[in-house]
This record gives structure tokens, C-alpha cells and sequence, in this order.
């Protein structure tokens, strides 16, 4: 393996768990946002349960 394909490679991976992050990031901050609007839904549930 050359010099130029290890520094690729890195590139890739880095590249590959920059996109993974950022898709949970945006689910993440879904999730967070509908968590938000709907508070009197959630305290509905817990008070019924």
C-alpha cells in the first residue's frame, strides 16, 4: 500500500463516518424537535400510566 492510497483511505472512512454522523444528527434533531411539539401528548401518556 502506497503513501497515496493509505491517505485515501483515510479520506474514505473519514468521509463515510462524517455522513453516518450527520444522518443521526439530523435524526437526532427530528427526534428532539417532535419531542417539543408534542409535549401534552407525552404528559397525556405518562398521566394515563
Amino acid at each position: 500500500m502506497t503513501f497515496h492510497q493509505k491517505v485515501f483511505e483515510i479520506l474514505r472512512i473519514n468521509i463515510l463516518f462524517n455522513t453516518v454522523a450527520a444522518k443521526y444528527h439530523g435524526f437526532h434533531a427530528l427526534i428532539r424537535k417532535i419531542v417539543q411539539l408534542s409535549p401534552i401528548f407525552f404528559y397525556d401518556k405518562a398521566h394515563i400510566a
